[in-house]
């Protein structure tokens, strides 16, 4: 997430439950758009996208239940992990190959690195 973020793409994380740990998380990502307690994501995400000065079609999503889905369907791209709800697959764009919580936030950003050409750039720094 460190190195998506260094490629110029803003993260946010939109939870529904309230962790110390999500925030620690965060805090060590330097992710300061960081939204817990989001009953109503839709309505988070789209205020996001308003501060941000983005539209639907440049964002990509991440979600896993059924409390995702409305931000996942107007999502330009949707994704979940293979643990989703059958619902949930069914309105991803992509499911990730590996499982979250063992490395499919990183396929995500990679594969969003890749699709913006950031991946070597990003990747040169530890070829020194």
């Amino acid at each position: 997430m460190k190195t998506l973020k260094a490629s110029g793409v803003d993260l946010a994380i939109i939870t529904a439950r309230e962790s110390r740990s999500v925030k620690l998380r965060a805090n060590n990502l330097n992710i300061t758009l960081l939204y817990q307690g989001k009953k109503n994501k839709l309505k988070v995400f789209e205020s996001l996208l308003t501060k941000l000065n983005l539209d639907m079609s440049s964002c990509a999503y991440v979600g896993d239940d059924l409390i995702d889905l409305p931000v996942m369907t107007r999502c330009e791209l949707s994704i979940c992990v293979p643990s989703a709800s059958i619902l949930v697959k069914k309105h991803a764009h992509y499911v990730t190959n590996l499982v979250g919580g063992q490395e499919a936030v990183r396929e995500v950003c990679e594969m969003a690195m890749l699709s913006q050409g950031a991946l070597d750039a990003q990747s040169d720094k530890y070829l020194i």
